[in-house]
């Protein structure tokens, strides 16, 4: 059986103030990174937005963004997914413009 990839969170850069929002949070996370899949808010009082990525290394993110050159089944599908994640990042930010 393949490894499963696992996923990574950090501390969003772009998220000010107290997460009170997942949703809000989730939004300021897709458009903070490519690499980033969703956010939620985690603490208690205050409460911070953490986005969840799959790249969870330098490492790592370098590999994808080198398209990882075939490897293994599991690479593969992260690499598709990765890139359907991109469009799904330029779908959004165009909906982002076309309401403000």
């Amino acid at each position: 059986m393949a490894p499963v990839e696992s996923l990574c969170s950090h501390l969003s850069g772009e998220f000010k103030g107290w997460c009170s929002s997942t949703r809000k949070c989730r939004n300021a996370c897709l458009l903070e990174s490519y690499d980033n899949i969703d956010g939620k808010c985690r603490g208690f009082l205050p409460a911070r937005c953490w986005c969840i990525s799959n790249i969870c290394s330098p490492a790592a993110a370098a590999a994808s963004e080198s398209g990882g050159g075939g490897g293994s089944v599991t690479t593969q599908m992260l690499n598709m997914y990765q890139k359907l994640n991109h469009e799904h990042h330029d779908i959004i930010r165009a909906l982002y413009k076309h309401q403000a």
